[in-house]
């Protein structure tokens, strides 16, 4: 098995975004989950959208470790499939936030999100650091207080539950 410290020395390496695109509507988004189309394009159109320009499904994190002898074409799956991805990095001017897109966002979009954000941190050549987000729909009110604690910002296009 490759060891811990080879693996980690993987993203220790800083990594760049490349090339982004800007963000407009589309039937659909990269690797988005259906049920988070309908608050992703929400927010594209509404007046909070100041985005620059966005990535989709930015792979963050170590993969999952494999036997040494396996083949190229195994890791290169396992390294695809077995990493956490994030649903959109934005940059609005010089801001980059890593965004969390949920139809109903509750306590696991914080903790997504904010796991999202050390890790692209760690990984990318980016400063100021990146920024956690969250559009959804709606959002549970239970984690407002939280995710303001955290440096989280949240946009629920629908509104707050009570």
């Amino acid at each position: 098995m490759v060891n811990q410290q080879t693996r980690m020395s993987k993203i220790q390496q800083k990594r760049s975004l490349g090339p982004g695109e800007r963000p407009v509507v589309r039937s659909k988004y990269a690797h988005m989950l259906a049920e988070d189309h309908a608050a992703w394009t929400a927010f594209i159109e509404s007046e909070w959208n100041l985005l620059d320009e966005v990535w989709y499904d930015v792979h963050v994190g170590v993969p999952m470790a494999l036997p040494k002898d396996s083949p190229n074409y195994m890791r290169a799956v396992v390294d695809g499939v077995s990493r956490k991805r994030i649903d959109v990095v934005g940059r609005d001017q010089g801001l980059f936030l890593i965004i969390e897109v949920k139809p109903f966002a509750n306590m696991t979009a914080i903790g997504q999100v904010v796991t999202y954000a050390k890790l692209f941190n760690q990984e990318f050549d980016i400063s100021p650091p990146a920024l956690p987000m969250i559009v959804s729909m709606t959002l549970d009110r239970d984690i407002l207080e939280i995710g303001e604690h955290l440096g989280v910002k949240m946009l629920a296009m629908d509104g707050v539950t009570l």
